[in-house]
């Protein structure tokens, strides 16, 4: 069910950064406006939607310090974009000081809603080491999860992986019992 959510309020979203992005200025600070007021009310997805304001300069003036916190705002209700937003924030040092940990922590509790994004990041977190220890078994697990829910860099990502991985880490990844080891035949 939060998954269906998070899909409907995601197309929403993209559907409106399209028309804002293709339109006037005027468009896009009424869009910031409207936007600033729910958020104000506490509103979780205007939060979020606020936060992609100040970070991308969409109808108001960047700035990646209110990104984070409106971010943050959205993020603390369990607002999964927004968790996936401010993970990104953390890895990236954007408006806060980089944290790959702190990235790590948002990036699982989106991922853990189902969030392509937020599995997407957490996968590539496991590829690179950033924030915890590498594991491409647990890349590949969240890579075809955002795969799965058609998500661009993953499916991109997942093939790229599995050519890095050895047959038994990739048969272990797919669900696969490991390849037997041929036992050593006792030299006479």
């Amino acid at each position: 069910m939060k998954v269906k959510r998070l899909t409907s309020i995601a197309l929403v979203l993209c559907a409106a950064w399209v028309r804002l992005w293709a339109g006037e200025s005027k468009e896009q600070e009424k869009f910031f406006q409207t936007t600033a007021a729910q958020a104000e009310k506490g509103d979780a997805v205007a939060q979020c939607a606020l936060g992609a304001c100040y970070e991308s300069g969409r109808g108001v003036a960047p700035d990646l310090g209110q990104a984070v916190k409106w971010y943050w705002k959205a993020a603390k209700q369990g607002d999964a974009l927004a968790q996936s937003a401010l993970g990104a924030c953390y890895e990236m040092g954007r408006g806060v000081a980089k944290d790959f940990k702190e990235a790590v922590k948002w990036y699982a509790k989106s991922a853990a809603q189902g969030c392509p994004h937020g599995q997407y990041h957490l996968g590539s977190c496991y590829v690179s080491g950033h924030g915890l220890a590498k594991d491409y078994v647990e890349a590949h697990k969240w890579y075809s999860l955002a795969a799965a829910k058609d998500h661009a860099l993953a499916r991109k990502a997942l093939p790229a992986l599995e050519r890095r991985m050895t047959p038994d880490r990739l048969a272990e990844a797919r669900g696969s019992p490991p390849a037997p080891v041929p036992e050593k035949k006792a030299t006479p």
